[in-house]
């Protein structure tokens, strides 16, 4: 459950679905491991198809947010605030959604390796290393999500100390 509210709280930036990553090890011989890698690459399939929708309308959102924000501070220069804090959270929000993407990419990258994976050859080792593997990229996801989310604290602070300079 814990996994799953996590989840919902960073679905809305560029994070894939974590039931690909959060997969548990069923103890050996309990279950067929045919069956269960073909269960990978099938949850698989449906993430990547669905982690490229989420991609688009998220980038495109975010987009517009920035070009919302940069339309702000060209408006508070006009009026005589002081925009180089707001400026430089600016810069490192671009960045840090650089880093996003690229780690994002690499989910993506991840999971398609894990579609094209041979059920009948692939061994239990290599089932656990892929499993592995997505769940060090979910993690370096959720950083980057945590660091944007309190940059974006951060943001609002600064907006509301223009906004109030502003009307002074």
């Amino acid at each position: 459950m814990k996994k799953f509210l996590l989840l919902a709280v960073l679905g809305v930036v560029f994070v894939p679905s974590a039931s690909v990553f959060a997969q548990e090890q069923a103890p050996s011989g309990s279950v067929d491991p045919v069956a269960r890698c073909e269960a990978m690459v099938e949850t698989s399939k449906e993430r990547y198809d669905a982690n490229q929708t989420r991609n688009a309308d998220n980038a495109s959102r975010i987009s517009a947010t920035i070009e919302k924000l940069e339309a702000f501070i060209t408006k508070a220069n006009e009026l005589g605030a002081d925009t180089s804090v707001l400026s430089s959270d600016m810069q490192t929000l671009s960045t840090y959604m650089n880093e996003l993407e690229a780690d994002y990419q690499a989910v993506q990258d991840n999971l398609s390796v894990m579609m094209q994976s041979d059920c009948e050859t692939m061994t239990a080792e290599e089932y656990r290393s892929q499993v592995t593997n997505a769940k060090s990229l979910f993690e370096a996801l959720r950083a980057n999500v945590t660091a944007i989310r309190d940059l974006r604290t951060t943001i609002k602070t600064h907006i509301d100390e223009i906004l109030s300079t502003i009307k002074e």
